[in-house]
């Protein structure tokens, strides 16, 4: 473990920058849905995304200790605070991202579920195969994030058209994007053999630039709302419950 407040010995000083930026912008987002959420009762992140997220951060701020210093490594404390409060919000209003009524039923549970499954699985996995930063395994979670967010402005959109994206901050999609860029740049120059992670950051910058262009494309669509999202997810057959 490395008690130094930056670990300037495993790491170089802009490879440090790199990590810390995406990592501030991250800070940055999750206050940013915390202050929607109080003001729109929606949480614009990804309920799954964030079961992900509370497990990753519970273990990095207070299970393992990541090796790149401890002023970077506190941070994961300061994630899973936040995270905490999301959880709250979410607890209340997550129902809102889906149209599933046994799911919208059942989803404090499920979100409970999914965050032990998570915590076992990143308990044995980061251990045996992740770095000594935990970069590993938060890409794959970042990459499923990326993924989960495209859904967040179909739903609203689907029940309210353009003003359902008014929900969202449109700083979001853009600092998501500058964090999975900073992310990639620090992963390849910090861990040049490890191919699998670039490919996986390379995802997420796909997914980033899609949510940044669906998000355009709905604000600016005079398709009928229902139709869009239709086309968008698969056919959905009937209206979203309020």
């Amino acid at each position: 473990m490395n008690s130094t407040a930056i670990n300037l010995t495993d790491y170089t000083l802009p490879t440090v920058l790199l990590f810390g930026a995406s990592g501030l912008l991250w800070l940055v987002i999750y206050a940013i849905v915390l202050r929607d959420a109080w003001k729109h009762r929606f949480v614009a992140i990804p309920a799954f995304a964030l079961s992900a997220n509370l497990a990753y951060e519970f273990l990095w701020g207070f299970v393992f200790r990541m090796d790149m210093g401890s002023a970077l490594a506190d941070g994961s404390k300061a994630y899973f605070l936040l995270s905490l409060c999301m959880g709250a919000f979410m607890v209340r209003h997550g129902h809102k991202q889906f149209r599933s009524a046994p799911l919208r039923r059942h989803l404090v549970p499920l979100l409970l579920l999914s965050t032990l499954v998570w915590g076992g699985v990143l308990y044995f996995f980061s251990p045996a195969i992740d770095d000594p930063a935990g970069v590993s395994s938060a890409a794959l979670l970042h990459l499923q994030m990326s993924a989960l967010f495209l859904l967040v402005p179909l739903r609203l959109f689907e029940q309210d058209g353009k003003h359902g994206l008014e929900l969202i901050s449109p700083f979001i999609g853009w600092a998501k994007l500058l964090a999975t860029v900073c992310l990639t740049l620090a992963c390849v120059t910090h861990m040049p053999e490890r191919h699998w992670v670039h490919a996986v950051c390379m995802l997420m910058l796909a997914f980033d630039v899609a949510y940044l262009l669906l998000h355009q494309m709905l604000k600016t669509s005079a398709v009928p709302r229902m139709d869009i999202a239709r086309r968008l997810t698969s056919g959905v057959k009937r209206p979203v419950a309020a």
